[in-house]
This record gives structure tokens, sequence and C-alpha cells, in this order.
């Protein structure tokens, strides 16, 4: 299980490092889970299972759990704001559990349709271009509120 999670961790971190912007990072963060995680489908959805499972064994991370999965979104993020492409006021951790709830819904359709990892992409693209329309600076307001 290790191995996979270093595997998983890696593709999120080379699919992040080619992007420029937050939101592109974020899309190819997303992107990569797809790809890593639809070559397996029944298994990610047992894992997102686990997350609403009491009592789970101990050593068993449940679904938005992994600190080593959440980092590069974190750092996209945090990158977004020190570049002015995300508002400050932003609320880091409330904007990736939003992204992990959208993620995680979007295999509702691995489970009741047969989707590909490119389907699940697209949509997930859809839905952070949403996300991120609600977090991105406005320059119109920062203005407004510099002339008093």
């Amino acid at each position: 299980m290790q191995d996979r999670l270093d595997s998983l961790v890696e593709a999120i971190d080379a699919a992040a490092a080619t992007q420029t912007s937050a939101l592109d990072r974020i899309k190819a963060i997303m992107a990569a889970h797809y790809r890593f995680e639809m070559r397996h489908p029944k298994l990610f959805l047992a894992h997102i299972i686990a997350a609403f499972t009491p009592n789970l064994e101990p050593g068993i991370v449940p679904f938005g759990a992994s600190p080593r999965t959440m980092a590069a979104a974190h750092r996209a993020l945090l990158e977004g704001i020190n570049s002015g492409e995300i508002d400050p006021a932003a609320d880091v951790d409330r904007v990736i559990d939003v992204l992990c709830g959208v993620y995680a819904w979007n295999y509702r359709l691995a489970a009741n349709e047969t989707v590909d990892a490119e389907h699940l992409i697209a949509l997930a693209n859809r839905q952070a271009d949403l996300i991120f329309d609600s977090i991105r600076q406005r320059l119109s307001v920062r203005l407004r509120w510099s002339r008093g």
C-alpha cells in the first residue's frame, strides 16, 4: 500500500510541477489522481467508503486524511495567494475540502456508469473553474477598497 501511495504522490507532484497558475496546478493534480485511481476504480471507491466507516483498523488512512496527497493542493493554493491569483482571504483548508468533495462525488459516475478518467478530468476541470471563480483575486474589488 505504501508503494501505491508513493507512486500516487510522485504522479501528483510531477503533474503540478508542469503548470504555472494555481488553477492549472489544481486541475493537473486532480487529473493525475483520476488517471492513477481509475486504473482500479472499485479499489478507490472502497477507499472513499472507508472515510465514512467508523472504527477503522489501525494504520488505515481514509480518503482525504493523507497529508502527502493533500500537500500539493495546499502548496498550489498558497502559491496562488502569494502570486495574487487567489484572494488572500480565501480559506485554503475549506477550498481543499470543497475540491476533495467534488473529486470524490465524481466517482459516483465510476460506480454507476462506464466512464473513463478523461471524462472525470473534463468534469473536474469545469468544477475547478467554478470553485476558482469564488476565490480569484479581483483587481476591481481591491481598488475600490484601497480608495477608502
